[in-house]
Protein backbone atom coordinates (compact mmCIF):
# COMPACT_ATOMS: atom_id res chain seq x y z
CA UNK A 1 0.00 0.00 0.00
CA UNK A 2 1.16 3.52 -0.74
CA UNK A 3 0.89 6.86 1.01
CA UNK A 4 -1.53 9.12 -0.86
CA UNK A 5 -1.12 12.79 -1.71
CA UNK A 6 -2.98 13.58 1.52
CA UNK A 7 -0.60 11.59 3.73
CA UNK A 8 -2.87 8.58 4.33
CA UNK A 9 -3.26 5.18 2.74
CA UNK A 10 -5.20 5.13 -0.51
CA UNK A 11 -8.84 4.42 0.20
CA UNK A 12 -8.69 5.92 3.70
CA UNK A 13 -10.29 9.27 4.58
CA UNK A 14 -7.70 12.07 4.30
CA UNK A 15 -6.50 13.45 7.64
CA UNK A 16 -3.81 15.68 6.11
CA UNK A 17 -4.77 18.28 3.53
CA UNK A 18 -1.31 19.81 3.16
CA UNK A 19 2.00 18.36 2.04
CA UNK A 20 3.78 15.57 3.94
CA UNK A 21 7.52 16.18 4.25
CA UNK A 22 9.71 13.19 5.16
CA UNK A 23 12.87 13.58 7.26
CA UNK A 24 15.52 10.84 7.55
CA UNK A 25 17.37 9.94 10.75
CA UNK A 26 20.79 9.83 9.06
CA UNK A 27 22.60 10.43 5.79
CA UNK A 28 21.93 6.80 4.84
CA UNK A 29 18.67 5.21 5.92
CA UNK A 30 16.50 2.21 5.12
CA UNK A 31 12.92 2.01 3.87
CA UNK A 32 11.34 -1.37 3.10
CA UNK A 33 14.73 -3.08 3.14
CA UNK A 34 16.36 -0.69 0.67
CA UNK A 35 19.03 1.91 1.47
CA UNK A 36 18.59 5.54 0.42
CA UNK A 37 20.61 8.74 0.78
CA UNK A 38 19.05 11.66 2.64
CA UNK A 39 19.85 15.21 1.60
CA UNK A 40 18.44 18.67 2.12
CA UNK A 41 18.56 18.86 -1.69
CA UNK A 42 15.94 16.08 -1.92
CA UNK A 43 12.35 17.15 -2.43
CA UNK A 44 11.26 15.26 0.72
CA UNK A 45 7.93 14.26 -0.83
CA UNK A 46 8.27 10.53 -0.22
CA UNK A 47 10.07 8.29 2.31
CA UNK A 48 12.54 7.32 -0.43
CA UNK A 49 13.52 10.98 -1.07
CA UNK A 50 13.77 12.20 2.51
CA UNK A 51 15.19 15.49 3.68
CA UNK A 52 17.99 15.38 6.26
CA UNK A 53 16.84 17.99 8.83
CA UNK A 54 13.64 19.39 10.32
CA UNK A 55 14.87 22.93 9.69
CA UNK A 56 15.07 22.25 5.93
CA UNK A 57 11.62 20.67 5.96
CA UNK A 58 10.27 23.81 7.66
CA UNK A 59 11.94 25.92 4.95
CA UNK A 60 10.21 23.85 2.26
CA UNK A 61 6.80 23.78 3.98
CA UNK A 62 3.94 26.23 3.60
CA UNK A 63 2.62 27.99 6.70
CA UNK A 64 -0.97 27.37 7.78
CA UNK A 65 -1.66 24.92 4.94
CA UNK A 66 -1.87 21.72 6.97
CA UNK A 67 1.68 20.58 6.19
CA UNK A 68 3.09 17.70 8.24
CA UNK A 69 6.77 16.91 8.85
CA UNK A 70 7.21 13.18 9.52
CA UNK A 71 10.39 11.87 11.12
CA UNK A 72 11.23 8.38 9.88
CA UNK A 73 12.08 5.68 12.45
CA UNK A 74 15.52 5.88 14.06
CA UNK A 75 17.63 8.32 16.03
CA UNK A 76 17.69 11.79 14.48
CA UNK A 77 20.98 13.23 15.73
CA UNK A 78 21.20 16.84 14.60
CA UNK A 79 24.15 19.22 14.95
CA UNK A 80 22.19 22.44 15.50
CA UNK A 81 18.91 23.54 17.04
CA UNK A 82 16.02 22.72 14.72
CA UNK A 83 13.99 25.91 14.28
CA UNK A 84 10.24 25.92 13.58
CA UNK A 85 9.41 29.45 12.42
CA UNK A 86 6.32 28.87 10.27
CA UNK A 87 2.89 28.61 11.87
CA UNK A 88 0.50 25.70 11.56
CA UNK A 89 3.05 22.92 11.07
CA UNK A 90 2.93 19.44 12.63
CA UNK A 91 6.16 17.65 13.50
CA UNK A 92 5.52 14.00 14.34
CA UNK A 93 7.30 10.69 14.59
CA UNK A 94 6.21 7.99 12.15
CA UNK A 95 3.07 6.30 13.48
CA UNK A 96 0.56 3.73 12.34
CA UNK A 97 -2.32 4.54 9.97
CA UNK A 98 -4.54 6.67 12.22
CA UNK A 99 -7.32 6.82 9.66
CA UNK A 100 -8.27 3.21 10.40
CA UNK A 101 -9.01 3.99 14.04
CA UNK A 102 -12.33 5.70 14.81
CA UNK A 103 -10.97 7.84 17.64
CA UNK A 104 -7.91 8.92 15.67
CA UNK A 105 -5.49 7.23 18.05
CA UNK A 106 -2.74 5.19 16.39
CA UNK A 107 -1.92 1.68 17.60
CA UNK A 108 1.49 2.92 18.72
CA UNK A 109 4.45 4.85 17.43
CA UNK A 110 7.60 3.63 15.77
CA UNK A 111 10.84 4.37 17.67
CA UNK A 112 11.79 7.92 16.74
CA UNK A 113 14.36 9.80 18.85
CA UNK A 114 15.35 13.44 18.33
CA UNK A 115 18.65 14.47 19.91
CA UNK A 116 21.76 16.59 19.28
CA UNK A 117 25.49 16.11 19.03
CA UNK A 118 28.47 18.38 18.39
CA UNK A 119 26.59 21.42 19.63
CA UNK A 120 25.85 23.07 22.95
CA UNK A 121 22.32 24.15 22.23
CA UNK A 122 18.67 23.15 22.47
CA UNK A 123 17.10 20.42 20.35
CA UNK A 124 13.95 22.12 19.02
CA UNK A 125 13.00 25.81 19.03
CA UNK A 126 9.32 26.60 18.45
CA UNK A 127 8.95 30.18 17.18
CA UNK A 128 5.50 30.19 15.56
CA UNK A 129 1.90 29.66 16.59
CA UNK A 130 -0.32 26.58 16.08
CA UNK A 131 2.59 24.14 16.11
CA UNK A 132 2.03 20.45 16.90
CA UNK A 133 4.79 18.11 18.11
CA UNK A 134 3.96 14.47 18.83
CA UNK A 135 5.04 10.81 18.98
CA UNK A 136 8.73 11.48 19.63
CA UNK A 137 11.42 10.86 22.21
CA UNK A 138 13.16 14.16 22.95
CA UNK A 139 16.69 13.71 24.33
CA UNK A 140 18.38 17.05 25.14
CA UNK A 141 22.10 17.58 25.50
CA UNK A 142 23.28 17.76 29.11
CA UNK A 143 22.86 21.31 30.51
CA UNK A 144 20.46 22.34 27.72
CA UNK A 145 16.72 22.12 27.07
CA UNK A 146 14.81 19.75 24.83
CA UNK A 147 12.15 22.12 23.46
CA UNK A 148 12.32 25.90 23.86
CA UNK A 149 10.47 28.99 22.62
CA UNK A 150 13.33 31.29 21.69
CA UNK A 151 11.27 34.28 20.58
CA UNK A 152 9.44 37.19 22.22
CA UNK A 153 6.09 36.71 20.49
CA UNK A 154 2.64 35.40 21.31
CA UNK A 155 2.44 31.68 20.48
CA UNK A 156 -1.19 30.52 20.66
CA UNK A 157 -2.51 27.10 19.68
CA UNK A 158 0.52 24.98 20.63
CA UNK A 159 -0.05 21.23 20.99
CA UNK A 160 2.46 18.79 22.52
CA UNK A 161 1.41 15.19 22.93
CA UNK A 162 2.73 11.64 23.22
CA UNK A 163 6.28 12.78 23.92
CA UNK A 164 8.91 11.05 26.05
CA UNK A 165 11.44 13.51 27.50
CA UNK A 166 14.59 11.51 28.19
CA UNK A 167 16.41 13.19 31.10
CA UNK A 168 18.15 9.97 32.05
CA UNK A 169 20.60 9.16 29.27
CA UNK A 170 22.78 12.30 29.42
CA UNK A 171 25.20 13.44 32.14
CA UNK A 172 23.31 14.86 35.13
CA UNK A 173 23.16 18.66 35.19
CA UNK A 174 20.70 21.02 36.88
CA UNK A 175 20.34 22.96 33.61
CA UNK A 176 19.07 19.95 31.64
CA UNK A 177 15.40 20.77 31.05
CA UNK A 178 12.66 18.97 29.12
CA UNK A 179 9.83 21.19 27.85
CA UNK A 180 11.02 24.71 28.61
CA UNK A 181 8.41 27.45 28.17
CA UNK A 182 10.67 29.67 30.26
CA UNK A 183 13.33 29.90 27.56
CA UNK A 184 12.38 33.09 25.71
CA UNK A 185 14.78 35.24 23.63
CA UNK A 186 17.82 33.30 24.85
CA UNK A 187 18.06 35.20 28.13
CA UNK A 188 19.46 33.99 31.45
CA UNK A 189 18.14 33.49 34.97
CA UNK A 190 15.80 31.05 36.69
CA UNK A 191 13.33 31.00 33.85
CA UNK A 192 15.65 32.40 31.12
CA UNK A 193 13.19 35.15 30.17
CA UNK A 194 14.48 38.48 28.93
CA UNK A 195 13.14 41.68 30.43
CA UNK A 196 11.23 42.38 27.21
CA UNK A 197 9.62 38.96 26.88
CA UNK A 198 6.01 39.51 27.96
CA UNK A 199 4.07 37.77 25.19
CA UNK A 200 2.37 34.54 26.15
CA UNK A 201 2.45 31.01 24.73
CA UNK A 202 -0.74 29.00 25.13
CA UNK A 203 -1.79 25.48 24.36
CA UNK A 204 -2.26 21.89 25.38
CA UNK A 205 0.25 19.37 26.78
CA UNK A 206 -1.03 15.80 27.08
CA UNK A 207 0.25 12.24 27.43
CA UNK A 208 3.85 13.38 27.90
CA UNK A 209 6.33 11.53 30.10
CA UNK A 210 9.24 13.26 31.82
CA UNK A 211 11.83 10.66 32.90
CA UNK A 212 14.83 11.72 34.99
CA UNK A 213 17.89 9.77 36.09
CA UNK A 214 19.16 12.08 38.83
CA UNK A 215 19.46 15.74 39.79
CA UNK A 216 18.48 17.08 36.39
CA UNK A 217 16.71 20.36 35.84
CA UNK A 218 12.99 20.95 35.49
CA UNK A 219 10.97 18.47 33.44
CA UNK A 220 8.26 21.01 32.54
CA UNK A 221 9.04 24.72 33.02
CA UNK A 222 5.91 26.90 32.73
CA UNK A 223 6.57 30.61 32.28
CA UNK A 224 4.98 33.26 30.05
CA UNK A 225 2.55 30.46 29.22
CA UNK A 226 -1.08 29.53 29.76
CA UNK A 227 -1.38 25.76 29.50
CA UNK A 228 -3.72 22.82 29.99
CA UNK A 229 -1.50 19.94 31.15
CA UNK A 230 -3.26 16.57 31.19
CA UNK A 231 -2.40 12.88 31.63
CA UNK A 232 1.34 13.45 32.05
CA UNK A 233 3.78 11.46 34.18
CA UNK A 234 6.92 12.55 36.01
CA UNK A 235 9.29 9.80 37.16
CA UNK A 236 12.80 9.64 38.64
CA UNK A 237 14.97 6.53 38.63
CA UNK A 238 18.09 7.64 40.53
CA UNK A 239 19.43 10.33 42.84
CA UNK A 240 17.23 13.25 43.82
CA UNK A 241 15.11 15.08 41.25
CA UNK A 242 14.40 18.44 42.84
CA UNK A 243 11.84 19.97 40.49
CA UNK A 244 9.82 17.89 38.02
CA UNK A 245 7.43 20.82 37.29
CA UNK A 246 7.86 24.53 37.97
CA UNK A 247 5.63 27.57 37.52
CA UNK A 248 7.38 30.92 37.06
CA UNK A 249 6.66 34.38 35.63
CA UNK A 250 3.27 34.94 33.97
CA UNK A 251 2.14 31.31 34.23
CA UNK A 252 -1.53 32.28 34.39
CA UNK A 253 -4.76 30.40 33.76
CA UNK A 254 -3.07 26.98 33.87
CA UNK A 255 -4.70 23.63 34.64
CA UNK A 256 -2.83 20.50 35.73
CA UNK A 257 -5.17 17.52 35.41
CA UNK A 258 -4.85 13.75 35.87
CA UNK A 259 -1.08 13.81 36.24
CA UNK A 260 1.11 11.36 38.14
CA UNK A 261 4.41 11.71 40.02
CA UNK A 262 6.33 8.51 40.81
CA UNK A 263 9.86 7.63 41.87
CA UNK A 264 12.11 4.68 42.53
CA UNK A 265 14.62 7.17 43.93
CA UNK A 266 13.77 10.56 45.50
CA UNK A 267 11.82 13.68 44.49
CA UNK A 268 12.23 16.78 46.63
CA UNK A 269 8.77 17.93 45.57
CA UNK A 270 6.34 17.57 42.66
CA UNK A 271 5.36 21.14 41.69
CA UNK A 272 7.33 24.28 42.59
CA UNK A 273 5.59 27.64 42.60
CA UNK A 274 8.34 29.58 44.41
CA UNK A 275 9.18 31.69 41.35
CA UNK A 276 5.57 32.05 40.23
CA UNK A 277 4.03 35.40 39.47
CA UNK A 278 0.54 34.09 38.90
CA UNK A 279 -2.41 36.43 38.48
CA UNK A 280 -4.99 34.17 36.82
CA UNK A 281 -4.27 31.23 39.09
CA UNK A 282 -3.17 27.61 38.68
CA UNK A 283 -5.65 24.75 39.17
CA UNK A 284 -4.23 21.32 40.10
CA UNK A 285 -6.91 18.62 39.94
CA UNK A 286 -7.30 14.83 40.05
CA UNK A 287 -3.57 14.20 40.33
CA UNK A 288 -1.54 11.68 42.33
CA UNK A 289 1.75 12.00 44.18
CA UNK A 290 3.18 8.54 44.87
CA UNK A 291 6.15 6.81 46.52
CA UNK A 292 7.70 3.40 45.96
CA UNK A 293 8.78 2.55 49.51
CA UNK A 294 9.24 4.03 52.96
CA UNK A 295 12.80 5.02 52.11
CA UNK A 296 12.13 6.65 48.76
CA UNK A 297 9.44 9.25 48.85
CA UNK A 298 8.17 12.65 47.95
CA UNK A 299 8.50 15.27 50.66
CA UNK A 300 5.39 16.19 52.64
CA UNK A 301 4.96 19.48 50.77
CA UNK A 302 4.56 18.06 47.26
CA UNK A 303 3.20 21.38 45.99
CA UNK A 304 5.32 24.21 47.31
CA UNK A 305 5.95 27.92 47.06
CA UNK A 306 2.65 29.30 45.72
CA UNK A 307 0.89 32.12 47.51
CA UNK A 308 -2.56 31.12 48.73
CA UNK A 309 -4.18 33.26 46.02
CA UNK A 310 -2.17 31.65 43.22
CA UNK A 311 -3.23 27.99 43.36
CA UNK A 312 -6.29 25.78 43.83
CA UNK A 313 -5.81 22.07 44.62
CA UNK A 314 -8.79 19.80 44.06
CA UNK A 315 -9.25 16.02 44.40
CA UNK A 316 -5.53 15.25 44.56
CA UNK A 317 -3.99 12.32 46.43
CA UNK A 318 -0.67 11.83 48.14
CA UNK A 319 0.68 8.54 49.43
CA UNK A 320 0.88 8.82 53.20
CA UNK A 321 2.49 5.54 54.26
CA UNK A 322 4.97 2.91 53.16
CA UNK A 323 2.48 0.37 51.83
CA UNK A 324 1.37 2.66 49.02
CA UNK A 325 -2.06 3.63 50.37
CA UNK A 326 -3.28 6.91 48.91
CA UNK A 327 -4.92 9.41 51.16
CA UNK A 328 -6.65 12.74 50.68
CA UNK A 329 -5.84 13.61 54.30
CA UNK A 330 -2.43 14.95 53.34
CA UNK A 331 -3.82 17.67 51.05
CA UNK A 332 -3.54 20.43 53.64
CA UNK A 333 0.18 19.82 54.06
CA UNK A 334 0.85 19.44 50.33
CA UNK A 335 0.93 23.23 50.14
CA UNK A 336 3.92 23.59 52.45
Amino acid sequence: MWISHYGTLFGAPPTVTGTVWWVAPSAEYTVAGKTYNASNDNDGRSPQRAIRTITQAVTNATADAGDVIVLLPGTHTVTATQVVNKSGLSIIGAVGPRAYFPNGTPPGRLPVILTTTGTNDEVLSIQSANTEVGWLTIRPTSAFSGIVFDVDAALPGLYFHDLFFDLETQVVDIDTIGLDFGHRTNATGVAKISATATSVASGYVERCTFWSGGAQGVGLEVATAWLHIKNCRFHSTAGTWATPMRFATNADNCVVENCLWTTTATMSLAIDGTDANVVGGVIIANSNFCISSAATNLSADSIRGFASTEVVVSDCYQVSNANGTSSVAAISRMLG
